[in-house]
């Protein structure tokens, strides 16, 4: 969704000629995509086992199954970030007639993707494939911001490199938020457990408790830090409630 709206806004600016502005565009949409997928990513590398376990230990899937795909979920949430931001960066070459930066980037990739797989899988076997796909994104992004700043300019923007601490801690206290919540859950639940008392749905609510304990830490210290959009993260739950409500 965010790389839809960046693409429409820096298509305005290329048709003006206004590559200042369409450097702009580009930036704010890095920006938001650094602001929702890096916490994505770690939120769901700490919460990996529980959340693969609500959603598929079921029926024959099984505690030994979940253990097995948590490593593939954490590689593959890695790549979460360089791929979203791929998304918002790829476009605006398009936008300037320049289609052979994002080709090579996309072919550069998927080479590294399978050069990869072919060295490391018989040593990582399945989690191997998932890191892979994750280095070909980190690849893509890598030729693609190269390419952006010889081609248009700098995309870091004014007052980045405080966006880019206060992403860092707020992405760190969320890990270790996320990380003790659960970790207390968890306790709760096998004690409860020990004592035979079963509550249906006990684990997803409490899940989803230190999912939105977490996202609030989050928000609340980059709206503290100054992060660009950190108060409509924060008041995101809210307008979602009201859509539900209509």
């Amino acid at each position: 969704a965010l790389a839809t709206v960046t693409t429409s806004r820096v298509s305005e600016e290329a048709a003006r000629g206004d590559r200042t502005a369409l450097i702009a565009r580009t930036t704010e949409g890095a920006r938001a995509v650094w602001m929702l997928a890096a916490p994505s990513a770690v939120g769901l590398i700490v919460l990996a086992e529980p959340v693969v376990s609500l959603l598929y230990q079921h029926g024959n899937f099984v505690s030994a199954n979940t253990r097995a795909l948590v490593p593939i979920v954490r590689a593959y949430m890695l790549g979460v970030l360089p791929y979203s931001l791929v998304k918002v960066f790829a476009p605006a070459f398009y936008t300037i007639d320049r289609p052979r930066i994002p080709m090579l980037a996309s072919v550069c990739a998927v080479t590294a993707n399978l050069a990869f797989n072919y060295l490391m899988y018989q040593r990582l076997g399945a989690p191997g494939l998932a890191l892979g796909t994750t280095i070909a994104a980190g690849v893509n992004l890598t030729i693609l911001r190269v390419g952006f700043g010889r081609v248009l300019g700098s995309a870091r923007g004014e007052g980045w490199d405080r966006a880019a601490v206060a992403l860092v801690v707020a992405n760190g206290v969320l890990a270790l938020v996320t990380g003790v919540a659960w970790h207390l859950c968890r306790r709760f639940l096998d004690v409860l457990l020990a004592r035979d008392a079963h509550v249906p749905g006990l684990a997803a609510l409490l899940l989803f408790a230190t999912i939105g304990v977490g996202f609030t830490v989050y928000a609340l210290i980059l709206r503290r830090l100054g992060y660009p959009g950190a108060d409509e993260l924060l008041g995101l739950p809210g307008r979602i409630a009201r859509r539900f409500r209509r």
